[in-house]
């Protein structure tokens, strides 16, 4: 059956907060549906797996690895977004339709890359970031097999984006729903049956990306529109690549800013034991749920901003930025709030009566949860900025304030007061700074737009 664009949302006509919730929503779905498949990878090998806690932490040991591959991806995938976003809103068929060619390309080649270094670099990731001793043979296998699954997460990842920019967000949700589903099912028989450890869970997280990006890939291929994908046609076009890279590469250098900086604070938390560790990752899991709602309002404002710029809709530009700041920042500090008062319930599914990891998980939670709010909001007045073309504004502020500012903090603030404490409160302040210098970014660019109704 060939798939049209009839149950997608209109950016550029309608009423907006209304369109917002209704394109946030699936992606919030499927955001959750991540966490909770990643949060049953550390569930199944805490619950079921002969190490336990020694799994569990080799677990977590390599989160802050995981996230550099996945937020450095979402990073690219901006590009994709605002590109395409500003095509689709000045009906631009043809270069619509290079945009998703080169997209694909692109996240095979990187793909690729990304999955072959990474699996040689695995034992040196593991050493820099200081890995519990116990725990370090463990976490390389994990880390290796995770690799090989590279080409599947940017497949997935930019194909979704690809959806997403154009309205169909209920897709993606589906699609991930299977392949967690499936990722739920074979956690539970490598780590059950097979009696594997955390390289179990690896191995099922691996096979079902490529599930996910093949169903992607599959829905693209079947379209009637301009998003319809030949896969003779999947190729660089080098106008389309230099705009997806000039508005991706940025935002990807600052999501790996942000996960270099949080190598080094993983470390920290390594040097705690694995107690620690195990707890830091529970609390770091839940956080997740927070995560889920501001990913999906940064995905909706790049959307309905970029569309309606192309659209040439000067105040429904203006409008969607308001909508989606305060929904990011009311669901953000809810969230995190109400995660934080419930506490101790939550954090004990994964770590179970450990008290050492309970302590650990409270005192992160205290520290990342409750300001959460301000994470929100500077990461919307950041998109906004780099729809408006002002992408390397906000990577400077990225870089200054999340590498420069957290990488002196760990090397003179950390040494002085060696506690957890210390490296959790690391994370709010930095928060404070960028937010600071996003909203004077975001206000040069927005005045610029208002009254010339141009971007860069």
């Amino acid at each position: 059956m060939k798939m049209t664009r009839s149950k997608e949302i209109n950016m550029t006509e309608g009423p907006i907060f209304r369109s917002v919730i209704l394109y946030a929503l699936p992606i919030v779905l499927s955001n959750i549906l991540q966490i909770f498949f990643n949060a049953a990878d550390l569930a199944v090998v805490g619950n079921f797996s002969d190490a336990k806690t020694v799994a569990t932490a080799a677990v977590g040991a390599t989160s802050s690895i995981v996230s550099l591959v996945v937020n450095t991806v979402m990073g690219l995938s901006v590009g994709i977004s605002v590109t395409l976003a500003r095509a689709l809103g000045a009906k631009e068929r043809d270069v619509s339709s290079r945009i998703i060619h080169t997209s694909l390309a692109i996240s095979v080649l990187i793909g690729v890359v990304i999955g072959v270094v990474g699996y040689f670099l695995s034992p040196f990731a593991m050493s820099v970031t200081k890995c519990p001793p116990e725990a370090k043979t463990m976490a390389i296998h994990y880390l290796q097999i995770y690799f090989l699954g590279a080409p599947g997460i940017l497949i997935y990842n930019f194909g979704s984006a690809i959806l997403r920019t154009a309205g169909e967000t209920k897709r993606p949700l589906q699609y991930l729903a299977i392949a967690g589903a499936s990722n739920v099912l074979l956690n539970l028989l490598f780590v059950i049956v097979f009696s594997m450890d955390a390289e179990g869970v690896a191995l099922a997280t691996t096979l079902t990306q490529y599930l996910g990006a093949f169903l992607t890939l599959r829905c693209l291929m079947r379209r009637e529109d301009e998003l319809r994908v030949s896969l003779r046609s999947v190729r660089v076009h080098r106008r389309e690549l230099v705009g997806i890279l000039r508005y991706g590469l940025p935002s990807a250098f600052t999501n790996a800013m942000y996960c270099f900086a949080n190598v080094q604070i993983q470390s920290a938390i390594n040097t705690f034991g694995e107690s620690a560790v195990a707890g830091s990752a529970a609390a770091g899991s839940l956080e997740g749920f927070v995560t889920a709602s501001v990913t999906a309002m940064n995905a909706a404002t790049t959307a309905f901003v970029g569309q309606n710029i192309g659209a040439g809709n000067k105040k429904r530009v203006g409008r969607s930025i308001s909508i989606c700041f305060w929904v990011t920042v009311t669901c953000s500090f809810v969230l995190g709030a109400g995660i934080f008062l419930i506490g101790d319930p939550l954090y004990s599914i994964y770590v179970g009566k450990d008290t050492v990891a309970l302590a650990a998980a409270a005192r992160r939670g205290l520290f990342m949860l409750l300001p959460y709010f301000l994470s929100g909001a500077l990461n919307i007045f950041g998109v906004v900025s780099q729809t408006f073309g002002y992408a390397m504004a906000v990577t400077v502020n990225s870089v200054v304030g999340v590498f420069g500012f957290r990488t002196l903090w760990m090397q003179f603030i950390f040494p002085r007061y060696p506690t957890l404490d210390t490296v959790f409160l690391c994370f709010p302040v930095t928060w404070i700074l960028i937010l600071i210098a996003n909203s004077i970014v975001f206000s040069v660019a927005y005045s610029r737009y208002r009254r010339f109704g141009t971007v860069r």
